[in-house]
């Protein structure tokens, strides 16, 4: 009963503290600053995965350029958005790599008879792993939606909150190639400062 009983209060530890994480994004002041995406992405992965207690190596594609533009952002709350996205990443089955590639690309909208061009910084989060199912797909960003027997449905609706708040955009695709390596992404695109 002892185990029970401290699996249990571990489960609602992990769901008040995500439940309090994801309270806190909407509510938290942006603390902006200039980064440089090159030394923070490497930085943020590097440091996450080896915390974690699956073995999953890191493959970087990083666009040397950042290595000198800076972008103005949380750095806290990017890290932790990076960090909510790459955990349901290594804990996907049978996950053994983790690809980060980032690039700067251009974001073109439309609104209404004005098309306006930003440049972007295009980060694109790749596992190896199983893929996610076409059902599942369509809700991953929802608050509480959750495939896992202990995962809050949290993680994904807080980095989801937290690019949207640097007015930037997230999305997941999937590839159905089973050929194709990387089958799961989540891309990301963060406005550059001029």
């Amino acid at each position: 009963y002892c185990e029970i009983i401290v699996e249990e209060v571990d489960r609602m530890d992990r769901l008040v503290n995500d439940v309090l994480k994801f309270a806190g994004t909407s509510n938290k002041k942006m603390e902006l600053q200039p980064v440089v995406l090159n030394s923070f992405l490497r930085e943020t992965m590097t440091s996450f995965v080896k915390s974690h207690k699956k073995s999953i190596s890191i493959k970087f594609s990083i666009d040397p350029r950042l290595g000198r533009t800076r972008i103005n952002i949380d750095k806290n709350m990017i890290r932790f958005a990076l960090e909510d996205i790459v955990k349901n990443a290594v804990e996907v089955p049978f996950s053994t790599t983790l690809k980060v590639k980032a690039k700067i690309g251009k974001n073109y909208e439309k609104k209404g008879k004005v098309i306006t061009m930003e440049r972007v910084v295009v980060i694109t989060l790749a596992n190896n792993g199983e893929i996610i199912d076409k059902e599942v797909i369509k809700d991953v960003f929802n608050p509480f939606m959750t495939t896992k027997t202990n995962g809050t449905g949290l993680g994904l609706a807080n980095a989801r909150a937290i690019i949207e708040a640097h007015h930037g955009k997230i999305w997941v695709e999937r590839k159905d190639d089973s050929a194709a390596k990387y089958r799961t992404k989540f891309k990301i695109h963060l406005v550059l400062n001029n």
